[in-house]
Protein backbone atom coordinates (compact mmCIF):
# COMPACT_ATOMS: atom_id res chain seq x y z
CA UNK A 1 0.00 0.00 0.00
CA UNK A 2 1.40 3.23 -0.94
CA UNK A 3 1.82 6.52 0.99
CA UNK A 4 -1.33 8.36 -0.29
CA UNK A 5 -3.32 5.23 -0.18
CA UNK A 6 -2.26 5.24 3.71
CA UNK A 7 -2.83 8.49 4.08
CA UNK A 8 -6.22 8.56 2.86
CA UNK A 9 -7.33 5.61 5.03
CA UNK A 10 -5.89 6.71 8.12
CA UNK A 11 -7.87 10.06 7.44
CA UNK A 12 -11.33 8.55 6.73
CA UNK A 13 -10.66 5.95 9.71
CA UNK A 14 -10.43 8.65 12.22
CA UNK A 15 -13.24 11.01 10.47
CA UNK A 16 -15.75 7.82 10.54
CA UNK A 17 -14.96 6.91 13.83
CA UNK A 18 -15.73 10.24 14.94
CA UNK A 19 -18.89 10.75 13.41
CA UNK A 20 -20.55 6.92 13.52
CA UNK A 21 -22.09 7.93 16.97
CA UNK A 22 -22.92 11.13 16.48
CA UNK A 23 -25.65 13.42 15.43
CA UNK A 24 -23.82 15.67 13.27
CA UNK A 25 -23.09 15.59 9.80
CA UNK A 26 -20.15 13.75 8.22
CA UNK A 27 -18.71 16.62 6.81
CA UNK A 28 -18.07 18.30 10.20
CA UNK A 29 -16.14 15.17 11.56
CA UNK A 30 -14.11 15.43 8.44
CA UNK A 31 -13.18 19.29 8.48
CA UNK A 32 -12.05 18.78 11.85
CA UNK A 33 -9.54 15.85 10.80
CA UNK A 34 -8.62 17.54 7.95
CA UNK A 35 -7.57 20.41 10.18
CA UNK A 36 -5.50 18.37 12.32
CA UNK A 37 -3.76 16.85 10.01
CA UNK A 38 -3.25 20.10 7.36
CA UNK A 39 -4.88 18.53 4.46
CA UNK A 40 -4.62 20.22 1.25
CA UNK A 41 -7.22 21.22 -1.43
CA UNK A 42 -6.38 18.89 -3.60
CA UNK A 43 -6.52 15.53 -0.81
CA UNK A 44 -9.93 16.95 0.47
CA UNK A 45 -11.26 15.99 -2.63
CA UNK A 46 -9.77 12.74 -3.83
CA UNK A 47 -10.44 11.34 0.51
CA UNK A 48 -13.54 12.92 0.47
CA UNK A 49 -14.85 11.29 -2.50
CA UNK A 50 -13.92 8.10 -1.07
CA UNK A 51 -15.25 8.42 1.98
CA UNK A 52 -18.84 9.57 0.22
CA UNK A 53 -17.99 6.37 -1.50
CA UNK A 54 -18.31 4.02 1.79
CA UNK A 55 -21.14 5.63 2.84
CA UNK A 56 -23.10 5.38 -0.20
CA UNK A 57 -22.75 1.71 -0.51
CA UNK A 58 -22.20 0.33 2.05
CA UNK A 59 -24.65 0.56 4.97
CA UNK A 60 -23.65 -3.03 6.35
CA UNK A 61 -20.42 -1.58 7.44
CA UNK A 62 -22.12 1.27 8.99
CA UNK A 63 -24.75 -0.91 10.89
CA UNK A 64 -21.76 -3.11 12.28
CA UNK A 65 -19.52 -0.46 13.29
CA UNK A 66 -22.23 1.40 15.17
CA UNK A 67 -22.89 -1.46 17.21
CA UNK A 68 -19.08 -1.68 18.78
CA UNK A 69 -16.95 0.54 20.56
CA UNK A 70 -13.91 1.41 20.69
CA UNK A 71 -10.80 -0.57 19.70
CA UNK A 72 -13.25 -3.01 18.40
CA UNK A 73 -14.91 -0.34 16.22
CA UNK A 74 -11.76 0.86 14.78
CA UNK A 75 -10.49 -2.88 13.96
CA UNK A 76 -13.51 -3.32 11.90
CA UNK A 77 -13.21 -0.61 10.33
CA UNK A 78 -9.59 -0.84 9.34
CA UNK A 79 -10.62 -4.87 7.95
CA UNK A 80 -12.94 -3.81 6.20
CA UNK A 81 -10.58 -0.50 4.15
CA UNK A 82 -7.68 -2.44 3.84
CA UNK A 83 -9.79 -5.35 1.87
CA UNK A 84 -12.05 -2.95 -0.05
CA UNK A 85 -8.89 -0.69 -0.59
CA UNK A 86 -9.71 -0.29 -4.88
CA UNK A 87 -13.80 -0.22 -4.49
CA UNK A 88 -13.86 2.95 -2.15
CA UNK A 89 -13.04 4.72 -5.71
CA UNK A 90 -16.00 2.63 -7.63
CA UNK A 91 -19.76 1.69 -6.69
CA UNK A 92 -20.45 -1.31 -5.14
CA UNK A 93 -22.83 -4.24 -6.15
CA UNK A 94 -26.41 -3.84 -5.22
CA UNK A 95 -27.15 -5.22 -1.45
CA UNK A 96 -29.90 -8.15 -1.18
CA UNK A 97 -31.79 -6.41 1.20
CA UNK A 98 -31.72 -3.26 -0.83
CA UNK A 99 -32.58 -4.75 -4.29
CA UNK A 100 -35.59 -7.06 -2.91
CA UNK A 101 -36.94 -5.15 -0.28
CA UNK A 102 -36.21 -1.53 0.44
CA UNK A 103 -38.27 -1.20 3.46
CA UNK A 104 -36.49 -3.39 5.01
CA UNK A 105 -33.16 -1.84 3.94
CA UNK A 106 -34.05 1.21 5.73
CA UNK A 107 -35.32 -0.89 8.72
CA UNK A 108 -31.61 -2.01 9.05
CA UNK A 109 -30.00 1.06 8.79
CA UNK A 110 -32.42 2.64 11.24
CA UNK A 111 -34.02 0.29 13.73
CA UNK A 112 -37.31 1.54 13.22
CA UNK A 113 -39.77 1.75 10.32
CA UNK A 114 -38.83 5.01 8.92
CA UNK A 115 -42.17 4.49 6.89
CA UNK A 116 -45.98 4.45 8.59
CA UNK A 117 -49.12 2.40 7.63
CA UNK A 118 -49.60 0.55 4.40
CA UNK A 119 -47.10 1.40 1.58
CA UNK A 120 -48.18 1.12 -2.19
CA UNK A 121 -46.62 -0.18 -5.34
CA UNK A 122 -45.94 3.63 -5.99
CA UNK A 123 -44.50 4.41 -2.84
CA UNK A 124 -41.83 1.20 -2.98
CA UNK A 125 -40.52 2.43 -6.40
CA UNK A 126 -40.18 6.01 -5.24
CA UNK A 127 -38.18 4.52 -2.14
CA UNK A 128 -36.53 1.82 -4.68
CA UNK A 129 -35.06 4.69 -6.61
CA UNK A 130 -34.16 7.13 -4.45
CA UNK A 131 -31.90 4.59 -2.48
CA UNK A 132 -30.38 3.59 -6.06
CA UNK A 133 -29.95 7.00 -6.43
CA UNK A 134 -28.09 7.66 -3.37
CA UNK A 135 -25.31 5.33 -4.61
CA UNK A 136 -23.66 7.46 -7.26
CA UNK A 137 -22.59 11.22 -6.70
CA UNK A 138 -24.46 13.78 -8.07
CA UNK A 139 -24.13 15.56 -11.32
CA UNK A 140 -23.45 19.40 -11.13
CA UNK A 141 -25.28 21.76 -12.29
CA UNK A 142 -25.35 25.24 -12.32
CA UNK A 143 -27.33 28.44 -13.68
CA UNK A 144 -26.11 31.05 -16.09
CA UNK A 145 -27.88 34.46 -15.53
CA UNK A 146 -30.21 34.51 -18.71
CA UNK A 147 -28.58 38.40 -20.14
CA UNK A 148 -25.13 36.23 -20.26
CA UNK A 149 -26.69 32.72 -21.66
CA UNK A 150 -25.06 33.25 -25.43
CA UNK A 151 -23.01 31.29 -27.11
CA UNK A 152 -20.42 33.91 -28.07
CA UNK A 153 -20.39 34.76 -24.09
CA UNK A 154 -16.95 34.44 -22.39
CA UNK A 155 -18.04 32.74 -19.66
CA UNK A 156 -20.35 30.17 -21.35
CA UNK A 157 -17.55 28.95 -23.71
CA UNK A 158 -15.28 28.94 -20.19
CA UNK A 159 -18.60 26.46 -19.15
CA UNK A 160 -18.20 24.50 -22.24
CA UNK A 161 -14.44 23.70 -22.32
CA UNK A 162 -14.72 22.49 -18.68
CA UNK A 163 -16.71 20.04 -19.53
CA UNK A 164 -20.38 21.39 -19.07
CA UNK A 165 -23.50 21.11 -21.31
CA UNK A 166 -26.82 23.41 -21.50
CA UNK A 167 -29.94 21.42 -20.32
CA UNK A 168 -32.15 20.83 -22.94
CA UNK A 169 -35.21 21.35 -21.27
CA UNK A 170 -34.49 23.65 -18.53
CA UNK A 171 -33.58 26.96 -19.56
CA UNK A 172 -29.89 28.71 -18.35
CA UNK A 173 -29.08 25.43 -16.70
CA UNK A 174 -25.89 23.59 -17.61
CA UNK A 175 -25.12 20.14 -16.08
CA UNK A 176 -21.17 18.78 -15.90
CA UNK A 177 -20.55 15.55 -17.78
CA UNK A 178 -18.36 14.62 -14.99
CA UNK A 179 -18.48 12.96 -11.62
CA UNK A 180 -18.88 15.97 -8.92
CA UNK A 181 -15.67 14.97 -7.72
CA UNK A 182 -14.18 15.98 -11.13
CA UNK A 183 -15.34 19.39 -11.27
CA UNK A 184 -13.09 22.61 -9.60
CA UNK A 185 -15.38 23.85 -7.69
CA UNK A 186 -13.92 26.70 -6.40
CA UNK A 187 -12.85 27.53 -10.77
CA UNK A 188 -16.43 27.76 -11.65
CA UNK A 189 -17.70 29.51 -8.28
CA UNK A 190 -15.36 32.90 -9.51
CA UNK A 191 -17.44 32.57 -12.65
CA UNK A 192 -19.37 36.22 -12.94
CA UNK A 193 -22.99 35.45 -13.31
CA UNK A 194 -22.73 31.34 -12.58
CA UNK A 195 -24.38 29.92 -9.52
CA UNK A 196 -24.30 26.41 -8.44
CA UNK A 197 -27.80 25.00 -8.37
CA UNK A 198 -29.65 21.71 -8.58
CA UNK A 199 -31.47 21.17 -11.78
CA UNK A 200 -34.69 20.03 -9.39
CA UNK A 201 -34.48 23.50 -7.37
CA UNK A 202 -34.22 24.96 -10.87
CA UNK A 203 -37.70 23.30 -11.99
CA UNK A 204 -39.12 24.57 -8.53
CA UNK A 205 -38.60 28.73 -9.63
CA UNK A 206 -39.42 27.52 -13.43
CA UNK A 207 -42.77 26.40 -11.74
CA UNK A 208 -43.44 29.49 -10.14
CA UNK A 209 -42.76 32.14 -13.33
CA UNK A 210 -44.86 29.53 -15.45
CA UNK A 211 -47.67 31.72 -14.00
CA UNK A 212 -46.23 34.75 -14.45
CA UNK A 213 -46.72 36.64 -11.47
CA UNK A 214 -46.42 40.32 -10.18
CA UNK A 215 -46.07 40.20 -6.85
CA UNK A 216 -44.31 37.15 -5.29
CA UNK A 217 -43.52 35.75 -1.53
CA UNK A 218 -40.59 33.28 -1.39
CA UNK A 219 -41.52 32.30 2.13
CA UNK A 220 -38.42 29.88 2.91
CA UNK A 221 -35.90 31.44 0.79
CA UNK A 222 -32.74 30.40 2.54
CA UNK A 223 -29.75 31.61 1.12
CA UNK A 224 -31.84 32.89 -2.17
CA UNK A 225 -31.62 30.25 -4.76
CA UNK A 226 -35.11 30.45 -6.33
CA UNK A 227 -35.54 33.87 -5.41
CA UNK A 228 -32.03 34.66 -7.51
CA UNK A 229 -33.84 32.86 -10.40
CA UNK A 230 -37.39 33.88 -9.95
CA UNK A 231 -35.79 37.75 -10.65
CA UNK A 232 -33.29 36.42 -13.87
CA UNK A 233 -35.68 34.48 -15.43
CA UNK A 234 -39.29 36.70 -14.97
CA UNK A 235 -40.76 37.60 -18.79
CA UNK A 236 -42.14 40.42 -17.15
CA UNK A 237 -41.65 43.08 -14.20
CA UNK A 238 -42.00 41.02 -10.67
CA UNK A 239 -42.18 42.41 -6.94
CA UNK A 240 -40.45 39.48 -4.50
CA UNK A 241 -40.12 39.46 -0.50
CA UNK A 242 -37.87 36.94 0.41
CA UNK A 243 -38.62 35.62 3.95
CA UNK A 244 -36.78 33.32 6.40
CA UNK A 245 -35.90 32.97 10.37
CA UNK A 246 -32.61 31.60 9.46
CA UNK A 247 -30.74 34.80 10.08
CA UNK A 248 -27.45 33.33 8.74
CA UNK A 249 -28.76 31.89 5.38
CA UNK A 250 -30.53 34.93 4.49
CA UNK A 251 -27.72 36.95 5.39
CA UNK A 252 -26.15 35.63 2.33
CA UNK A 253 -29.29 36.32 0.38
CA UNK A 254 -29.23 40.42 1.60
CA UNK A 255 -25.28 40.56 0.29
CA UNK A 256 -26.35 38.86 -3.30
CA UNK A 257 -29.40 41.34 -3.52
CA UNK A 258 -27.29 44.53 -2.65
CA UNK A 259 -24.36 43.31 -4.69
CA UNK A 260 -26.50 42.72 -7.53
CA UNK A 261 -28.62 45.76 -6.98
CA UNK A 262 -31.41 44.25 -6.66
CA UNK A 263 -34.58 46.56 -6.22
CA UNK A 264 -37.46 44.57 -6.88
CA UNK A 265 -36.46 42.16 -4.04
CA UNK A 266 -37.02 42.85 -0.33
CA UNK A 267 -35.61 40.53 2.37
CA UNK A 268 -37.00 40.07 5.72
CA UNK A 269 -35.96 37.93 8.68
CA UNK A 270 -39.51 38.97 10.97
CA UNK A 271 -42.40 37.54 10.93
CA UNK A 272 -44.12 40.98 12.55
CA UNK A 273 -42.57 42.76 9.28
CA UNK A 274 -44.74 40.09 7.39
CA UNK A 275 -48.53 41.21 8.59
CA UNK A 276 -49.22 44.24 6.79
CA UNK A 277 -48.72 41.95 4.08
CA UNK A 278 -51.22 39.27 4.22
CA UNK A 279 -53.57 38.68 1.36
CA UNK A 280 -51.38 40.84 -1.47
CA UNK A 281 -49.27 38.22 -2.93
CA UNK A 282 -50.05 36.54 -6.26
CA UNK A 283 -47.72 33.52 -5.48
CA UNK A 284 -46.14 32.20 -2.42
CA UNK A 285 -43.46 29.37 -2.64
CA UNK A 286 -42.89 27.52 0.28
CA UNK A 287 -40.19 25.26 -0.17
CA UNK A 288 -40.11 24.06 2.85
CA UNK A 289 -37.85 22.40 5.99
CA UNK A 290 -37.84 18.85 5.45
CA UNK A 291 -36.35 15.04 6.11
CA UNK A 292 -33.82 15.93 3.24
CA UNK A 293 -34.53 12.44 1.99
CA UNK A 294 -34.38 13.38 -1.72
CA UNK A 295 -30.36 14.75 -1.29
CA UNK A 296 -28.76 11.88 -0.27
CA UNK A 297 -25.83 11.64 -3.22
CA UNK A 298 -24.68 14.64 -1.64
CA UNK A 299 -25.39 14.04 2.30
CA UNK A 300 -25.33 9.91 1.75
CA UNK A 301 -24.76 10.14 5.85
CA UNK A 302 -28.02 11.87 6.37
CA UNK A 303 -29.91 8.36 6.10
CA UNK A 304 -27.69 6.89 8.99
CA UNK A 305 -28.65 10.17 11.41
CA UNK A 306 -32.67 10.28 10.63
CA UNK A 307 -34.91 9.40 13.78
CA UNK A 308 -38.92 9.18 13.94
CA UNK A 309 -38.67 11.83 16.68
CA UNK A 310 -37.21 14.12 13.99
CA UNK A 311 -38.92 13.47 11.16
CA UNK A 312 -42.56 13.57 12.98
CA UNK A 313 -41.01 17.34 14.31
CA UNK A 314 -40.71 18.31 10.62
CA UNK A 315 -43.94 17.55 9.52
CA UNK A 316 -45.75 19.65 12.05
CA UNK A 317 -43.53 22.28 11.01
CA UNK A 318 -44.13 21.85 7.42
CA UNK A 319 -48.49 22.17 8.06
CA UNK A 320 -47.58 25.16 10.46
CA UNK A 321 -45.98 26.71 7.99
CA UNK A 322 -47.71 26.42 4.73
CA UNK A 323 -50.86 27.57 6.67
CA UNK A 324 -48.97 30.72 7.94
CA UNK A 325 -48.14 30.93 3.82
CA UNK A 326 -51.68 30.50 2.83
CA UNK A 327 -52.47 33.75 4.20
CA UNK A 328 -50.35 36.10 2.14
CA UNK A 329 -52.41 34.55 -0.70
CA UNK A 330 -54.60 36.99 -2.43
CA UNK A 331 -58.20 35.63 -3.85
CA UNK A 332 -57.01 33.47 -7.31
CA UNK A 333 -53.31 33.66 -6.52
CA UNK A 334 -50.80 30.53 -6.42
CA UNK A 335 -49.29 28.21 -4.05
CA UNK A 336 -45.95 26.05 -4.93
CA UNK A 337 -45.26 23.82 -2.24
CA UNK A 338 -41.64 21.78 -2.40
CA UNK A 339 -40.07 19.30 -0.58
CA UNK A 340 -36.09 18.01 -1.00
CA UNK A 341 -37.65 14.46 0.26
CA UNK A 342 -40.01 11.12 -1.38
CA UNK A 343 -41.72 10.78 1.37
CA UNK A 344 -45.43 10.75 1.59
CA UNK A 345 -45.52 12.23 5.17
CA UNK A 346 -43.89 15.62 4.15
CA UNK A 347 -45.52 15.71 0.51
CA UNK A 348 -48.98 14.73 -0.71
CA UNK A 349 -50.18 14.35 3.51
CA UNK A 350 -49.35 18.05 3.38
CA UNK A 351 -51.18 18.77 0.30
CA UNK A 352 -54.19 16.38 1.39
CA UNK A 353 -54.41 18.47 4.39
CA UNK A 354 -54.38 22.21 2.64
CA UNK A 355 -57.27 20.63 0.04
CA UNK A 356 -60.07 19.17 2.99
CA UNK A 357 -59.25 22.23 5.57
CA UNK A 358 -61.91 24.91 5.48
CA UNK A 359 -60.25 28.21 6.10
CA UNK A 360 -58.90 28.49 2.58
CA UNK A 361 -60.39 27.03 -0.30
CA UNK A 362 -58.10 25.71 -2.36
CA UNK A 363 -57.39 23.41 -5.68
CA UNK A 364 -55.06 21.93 -8.23
CA UNK A 365 -53.52 23.66 -10.25
CA UNK A 366 -51.36 21.53 -12.90
CA UNK A 367 -51.36 23.72 -15.77
CA UNK A 368 -47.46 23.50 -15.22
CA UNK A 369 -47.06 20.29 -14.79
CA UNK A 370 -49.08 19.28 -17.86
CA UNK A 371 -47.46 21.72 -20.38
CA UNK A 372 -44.04 21.81 -19.25
CA UNK A 373 -41.14 19.54 -21.25
CA UNK A 374 -40.08 18.85 -17.81
CA UNK A 375 -42.88 16.61 -17.28
CA UNK A 376 -43.55 15.04 -20.82
CA UNK A 377 -46.00 12.06 -20.78
CA UNK A 378 -46.86 12.50 -17.00
CA UNK A 379 -43.87 11.12 -15.49
CA UNK A 380 -43.55 11.42 -11.81
CA UNK A 381 -47.67 12.25 -11.69
CA UNK A 382 -48.46 11.63 -7.74
CA UNK A 383 -52.19 11.94 -6.34
CA UNK A 384 -50.86 15.71 -5.59
CA UNK A 385 -47.99 17.34 -7.53
CA UNK A 386 -45.34 15.55 -8.89
CA UNK A 387 -42.20 14.04 -7.99
CA UNK A 388 -38.69 14.44 -9.36
CA UNK A 389 -37.07 11.27 -9.07
CA UNK A 390 -33.38 10.84 -9.65
CA UNK A 391 -31.20 7.94 -11.03
CA UNK A 392 -28.20 6.63 -12.27
CA UNK A 393 -28.16 8.22 -16.03
CA UNK A 394 -24.64 8.98 -17.20
CA UNK A 395 -26.12 11.04 -19.96
CA UNK A 396 -27.15 14.62 -17.57
CA UNK A 397 -29.48 16.08 -20.71
CA UNK A 398 -31.41 13.31 -20.70
CA UNK A 399 -35.27 14.42 -19.64
CA UNK A 400 -37.48 12.79 -16.58
CA UNK A 401 -39.59 12.23 -19.58
CA UNK A 402 -36.81 9.33 -20.93
CA UNK A 403 -36.96 7.99 -17.70
CA UNK A 404 -33.86 9.89 -16.55
CA UNK A 405 -33.09 12.60 -14.31
CA UNK A 406 -30.37 13.67 -12.69
CA UNK A 407 -31.35 16.24 -10.19
CA UNK A 408 -32.09 15.50 -6.35
CA UNK A 409 -35.28 13.79 -5.59
CA UNK A 410 -37.97 16.84 -5.25
CA UNK A 411 -41.55 17.26 -4.89
CA UNK A 412 -43.65 19.89 -6.36
CA UNK A 413 -47.52 20.34 -5.91
CA UNK A 414 -49.19 23.44 -6.72
CA UNK A 415 -52.45 25.00 -5.44
CA UNK A 416 -54.59 27.95 -6.42
CA UNK A 417 -56.87 30.19 -3.70
CA UNK A 418 -60.26 30.24 -5.50
CA UNK A 419 -62.01 33.81 -5.83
Amino acid sequence: MDKTVQFDFRIIKQALLDWIHSKSPVENSLAEVFEEHRVGSNDRFRIRTKLYNLLRNDSDLVVKIRSLTGIQASRALESYIQSNQSSLDTHFGLKPTFEKDPRKHLVDIHGYQLFEGHLSDQEYQDIHECLHAQRSEPVVAVRVDKKMNRPDNPTVKDLLEKGFVEHSEIKNAYVANKKSGQVRVEQISKMPGVRFQDLSSQVVACAVNYFKPGKILDYCAGSGGKTFQIVDQAESPVEVVSFDVDFKRISKLSDGVKRLNLSQVKVLTKKENLNDLRGQFDHVLVDAPCSGMGTLRRHPDLIYRQTLAEVKRIQALQLQIVFEALSFLRPGGILTYATCTFRREENENVVESLLSQNTYKLKQANQYFQNSDVFRNQVGVRKYGMLLSPNNSHDPTRSQASGAWDGDCFYIAQLQLEQ
